[in-house]
């Protein structure tokens, strides 16, 4: 019995967590300006919190120089944001004049080669919620972000039910089996 209490527990904790898939197209009406300031514009979209040097126009994000003369893009955890759930980078659209500084999970810097036309890049694996694109002094453009974020796993309510059963079950069989003690 004490046995089967534990594998039922050891069920329910052992489930995997899962990813949503998220594809951020930046079409007017689907985001909010969150803050705005000389150097950057903080949006959201369905949750989401990115940061860039630019603006959401025509249904890009368009990353301009700022006053210190550089253009970049940010998505997830980076100073003064909370952190975010790991996530994995399906793919993103990018078109610049020439090379970008990427940075798939806030540390490994890899250099992408932009083109005049919008071209795809992925995939990427991510494990600490930071995605980066840092242009220089050269302006880029950014659309159809698409992430797979990953989310804990909710244990639905007959599992809940089998497992604090089972852990009732089992505290009655560890009481039932204790030698009773007689008082004199």
């Amino acid at each position: 019995m004490v046995r089967f209490a534990l594998a039922a527990a050891a069920a329910v904790m052992a489930s995997s967590a899962s990813a949503a898939t998220f594809t951020f197209t930046f079409d007017d009406g689907t985001y909010t300006i969150f803050d705005q300031t000389d150097d950057y514009t903080e949006y959201l979209i369905n949750g989401v919190r990115f940061i860039t040097s630019g603006v959401i126009e025509d249904g890009v994000v368009k990353s301009t120089l700022n006053r210190n003369g550089e253009s970049f893009f940010a998505l997830g955890t980076y100073p003064g944001t909370p952190p975010y759930p790991p996530y994995d980078i399906v793919s993103f659209d990018l078109r610049g004049p020439g090379n970008i500084t990427f940075s798939p999970d806030g540390s490994d810097l890899t250099t992408l080669t932009a083109t005049a036309d919008f071209s795809t890049f992925g995939p990427y694996l991510n494990s600490t919620g930071t995605f980066f694109l840092n242009g220089g002094s050269q302006p880029f453009q950014i659309d159809n972000v698409v992430l797979d974020i990953v989310t804990a796993p909710i244990p639905e309510p007959a599992s809940w039910a089998m497992m604090i059963a089972g852990f009732g079950l089992a505290g009655a069989a560890a009481r039932l089996s204790r030698p009773s003690r007689v008082l004199a």
